[in-house]
């Protein structure tokens, strides 16, 4: 039977993951992967195997529900821990430079995964100015950081920035987590603990499947959401808390693709950044011109509508 300390000690796991620096290679690994290796599926991995873990085990506890909220207090910590040592800044990398092991020739290094692609060389010969470059969430962070890094002189500024984007998906997963908790435990009196096993995947708890499909592609929709937000149209408990309303959007709507399918929206802060890119106004643009001219023509109906109506 499990302990809290070992719920905890398995939890610690997660929020702190090992980090490395690989001499030969000149790059960094985290839990064992490279850096550019690390995605927010693996991760989600972890995160979902520790929430069935944790589910099949509260049965044995007298007060399972305050096991869950101290298990999320835990994790919430490390997610102000992010948040406060400033995780989206290049600054990051000062923070955690002391948590960085080197591996020695003896200890063996991982496989890569699959090829970097973003060598100094390469984006060096980017104009970031253009119009036709294909943003990956990883360029969006490399090009955030031109100016601090001197349009990455130095190799090792590069590769310390591909570390910080690990760490923010990092960052993200196990924010998952706390929300993943956190809504147990607000909705702790529905789940049958007894009924729960580990056939029974956890997802069908925390899933939502009373979704609204927004007719916008991805970027559409971002650029649609962020218009919500920014106009104060919609709102939470304030208008300046706009967090709770991305998890809202993320958590409610699916975005329409170009193969006429709907898909859960995630990572919306992501794509937040890539409309607020220089050379995606021509999106922003389209996407509430595409607005406007729905918001016209609804308005031009009701003229109609109450020109026939007053009609003798």
């Amino acid at each position: 039977m499990e302990t809290k300390t070992d719920l905890v000690n398995n939890l610690n796991k997660i929020l702190n993951p090992k980090i490395e620096y690989c001499p030969v290679n000149k790059k960094y690994i985290l839990d064992g992967i490279w850096d550019t290796d690390v995605n927010i599926h693996n991760l989600d991995e972890k995160t979902y195997n520790y929430e069935k873990y944790l589910l099949d085990n509260l049965i044995s506890f007298n007060s399972p529900k305050e096991i869950i909220k101290e298990i999320y207090e835990i994790v919430w910590e490390k997610v102000e821990w992010y948040q406060n040592h400033g995780i989206n800044e290049f600054a990051f990398y000062d923070v955690i430079k002391g948590k960085i092991f080197e591996l020695s020739p003896e200890s063996g290094y991982p496989k890569p995964i699959k090829e970097d692609l973003y060598t100094n060389e390469y984006i060096s010969s980017i104009n970031f100015n253009g119009l036709d470059i294909d943003y990956s969430e990883l360029l969006i962070v490399i090009h955030r950081y031109l100016k601090e890094t001197n349009n990455y002189a130095e190799e090792k500024d590069l590769e310390k920035v591909k570390l910080i984007y690990a760490l923010q998906i990092h960052f993200e997963s196990i924010n998952i987590l706390y929300e993943s908790l956190y809504k147990i435990e607000i909705h702790f009196e529905e789940i049958d603990l007894i009924a729960l096993n580990s056939s029974k995947s956890y997802y069908d708890l925390k899933s939502n499947p009373f979704k609204c499909n927004v007719d916008f592609n991805k970027l559409e929709t971002a650029v649609f959401f962020r218009f919500l937000m920014d106009t104060g149209i919609l709102f939470m408990d304030s208008k300046k808390n706009k967090v709770l309303l991305q998890r809202f959007f993320e958590s409610n709507f699916n975005f329409t693709s170009d193969d006429g399918y709907s898909y859960p929206i995630t990572r919306l802060n992501n794509d937040f950044s890539k409309i607020n890119v220089d050379n995606n106004i021509d999106v922003q643009l389209y996407s509430l011109g595409n607005l406007i001219s729905k918001l016209e023509s609804y308005k031009k109906k009701i003229e109609i509508k109450y020109v026939k109506k007053k009609s003798p």
